[in-house]
């Protein structure tokens, strides 16, 4: 997933006015055109990364294995329902199987982690062509504080020298409004030069109570070697557009840009005028940021 942002100020003025006062905010400019590899591009690399592949503790106090993952102090995986009291249809991904992460019982801090190879990608990391993106659903129970973090450490494989790190999480209970549940998370950042492998871990702390109530499902790592750039044309009704070929993104925008935004997909559907997917912005007040995620 690439965020891309791009800024539109309509707090007043001109048609014209607002026009000049849109500008992009690129979080990652590479002047290089690239085209899509076959290997390790476009796809999860994380083994698991849905706690699908084994067996749920019913409970939630049952430590079973990871498959994928190497863990540590009582990390294991729970299933949604009555059993573990975390309910089916509480906040979280749409996709969700009958597992998710979980820190475990009596244990105030775990973790998993699983090492990933990427030398196969290593002609495009070494030319800075390649952005990682690190997402996740990251969660807890009520109004507890006990959390998830997802970090990527990139390395030459050779060395322990880390070369570069991205990370989400965690998500508190302020964050989710004391509510049981899971929110998305995401983060792109790009592979550093000389990377082979990167290693992955699920960090999960205790804050209060006996159980380890941070949680994760449907985590993923994504190395892309292109992606779309938004545009923006303005007016009354600004355009926002990005290039036809490259289908598959949401569109989601947000009133600031502070740590704890919450951004709001917009659409689909969109319109196309042939080479560019489109989005008609009506009226906006305000300032208005956009971003496309890769689902």
């Amino acid at each position: 997933m690439d965020w891309i942002d791009i800024i539109l100020d309509s707090s007043g003025g001109s048609c014209e006015d607002r026009t000049m006062k849109a500008w992009a905010v690129i979080a990652l400019a590479i002047g290089v055109s690239v085209s899509l590899h076959a290997g390790p591009f476009n796809t999860n690399l994380i083994v698991n990364g849905n706690a699908e592949a084994g067996v749920g503790s019913v409970s939630g106090d049952d430590i079973e294995p990871v498959p994928g993952w190497t863990t540590t102090n009582n990390f294991t995986v729970s299933m949604y329902g009555a059993g573990s009291e975390i309910p089916t249809n509480c906040p979280g991904p749409a996709d969700r199987g009958s597992n998710f992460f979980a820190g475990g019982p009596d244990t105030a801090l775990s973790w998993a982690w699983q090492v990933i190879d990427v030398s196969a990608a290593a002609t495009q990391v070494d030319a800075h062509q390649v952005l990682a993106a690190l997402t996740g659903w990251l969660g807890g129970w009520e109004s507890q504080d006990d959390n998830a973090v997802l970090t990527a450490q990139f390395t030459s494989g050779v060395t322990t020298n880390i070369l570069g790190t991205v990370s989400i999480g965690p998500v508190l209970a302020a964050d989710r409004a004391d509510v049981t549940g899971f929110l998305f998370r995401g983060a792109t950042a790009l592979v550093p030069a000389g990377s082979r492998q990167v290693t992955v871990t699920l960090t999960v702390t205790r804050e209060e109570g006996s159980y380890n109530d941070g949680y994760a499902d449907d985590l993923s790592l994504v190395l892309m070697t292109n992606w779309p750039v938004l545009t923006i044309q303005g007016g009354a009704n600004p355009i926002v557009s990005w290039q036809a070929a490259e289908v598959g993104w949401q569109l989601q925008s947000t009133t600031n840009l502070a740590s704890t935004s919450q951004w709001t997909n917009v659409g689909p559907p969109y319109q196309t005028n042939g080479t560019q997917i489109q989005y008609i912005e009506p009226s906006p007040t305000g300032n208005r940021f956009y971003r496309l995620q890769l689902p």
